[in-house]
């Protein structure tokens, strides 16, 4: 007669059922994590393209070389004792350099971070650029004209305005007064909290002085001046101290002196930039920043960053190509790349 219980077979064939479902549940486990660890780097990867082209957008849309009044009147003159400077010119609210190779209608390769640039422009690049720009990415330099309407002139004399109250303006910032008809333009020397002074100094490009400034042309009343600043920002592409690419902003508001470089977002590969250009009596083309011939001309820019997944979700030994602006990228399959762009028109 047979004891009651389970047989040492029936205890064995349990087990490998329970092993079998325990390694089925252990699998989709794991493939569900996989999966909301790929759509989380997918989120990621959007998000990060989207806030650079919004970033990048808002800059160019705020590019102006004009004073606030300055457009309205044909009499409007100027008087400017900062030293000469291609870089820093009012005239102009936008300059590029453009990366070798990836100008227009170029096919190229996305390659590793890279420090040695080989850039084109209409000027060297600077120095505290140059050092952190990759190669493969172009850079703009964007100027900005902003009122400091909390800054009111009390009195005017030949080296200095003084003001009424702490205009909190630093040194070396290329300071602007006018009264609309009439405009006097300088690289502030001393950050002096009620006085805006226009001596030598070791700032760049610096002012150019002479004689004690005839300020008699401006308004009688002080009252009637308002203050502004002129500032620039470069954008561009770099390696970062991971071995990836970020996506920075200089800040150049005290000229080169005293840059201040931001990080703005993290993997992102390139920044690529082409420029609206019309010459006389001839139609728009678009063009690289070493085919502009006056940068005083251009009417819009467009231009793309790509964004990097940083996962091995597709095999390796196949390349994916994609339109870039007016040329065309590649890159390992392995690495999900997705690009984002936008263009601007200037008034």
């Amino acid at each position: 007669m047979r004891s009651a219980g389970f047989g040492l077979l029936e205890l064995l064939i349990a087990l490998m059922i329970s092993a079998l479902v325990l390694l089925a549940l252990t699998q989709a486990m794991m493939t569900q994590q996989r999966a909301a660890v790929a759509v989380e780097n997918w989120a990621r990867l959007l998000e990060n393209g989207r806030f650079a082209q919004s970033a990048i957008f808002d800059a160019l849309r705020q590019a102006d070389e004009r004073l606030p009044c300055a457009r309205q009147r044909q009499d409007h003159k100027s008087q400017r004792i900062t030293a000469p400077s291609a870089l820093f010119n009012p005239h102009l609210r936008i300059i590029g350099w453009e990366a070798q190779g990836t100008g227009v209608g170029a096919r190229w390769w996305l390659s590793s971070p890279s420090q040695t640039a080989n850039h084109s422009g209409p000027t060297p690049v600077p120095p505290p650029l140059a050092a952190r720009l990759d190669r493969q990415s172009d850079a703009v330099v964007i100027q900005s004209v902003n009122t400091q309407a909390s800054v009111q002139v009390s009195e005017v004399t030949p080296w200095a305005f003084h003001t009424q109250r702490h205009h909190r303006i630093k040194s070396c910032r290329w300071v602007v007064v006018s009264d609309c008809a009439h405009d006097f333009e300088f690289q502030l020397t001393d950050a002096e909290p009620r006085t805006l002074r226009w001596h030598e100094t070791d700032c760049t490009p610096g002012n150019h002085l002479g004689q004690p400034t005839p300020l008699h042309w401006l308004t009688a009343d002080p009252s009637h001046l308002f203050v502004v600043t002129r500032d620039w920002q470069a954008w561009f592409v770099g390696p970062n101290e991971d071995g990836g690419r970020t996506l920075y902003r200089m800040l150049m508001h005290q000229g080169l002196t005293r840059v201040r470089t931001e990080a703005i977002v993290d993997d992102i590969e390139t920044l690529q930039l082409e420029y609206a250009y019309r010459a006389p009596a001839s139609p728009r083309v678009w063009l690289s920043a070493e085919q502009v011939p006056d940068w005083r001309s251009v009417e819009a820019v467009r231009f793309a960053v790509v964004a990097r997944l940083d996962s091995q979700q597709s095999p390796r030994g196949t390349e994916v190509r994609a339109p870039l602006l007016s040329g065309e990228l590649q890159w390992p399959s392995d690495q999900p790349h997705v690009v984002f762009g936008s263009a601007v028109s200037f008034q």
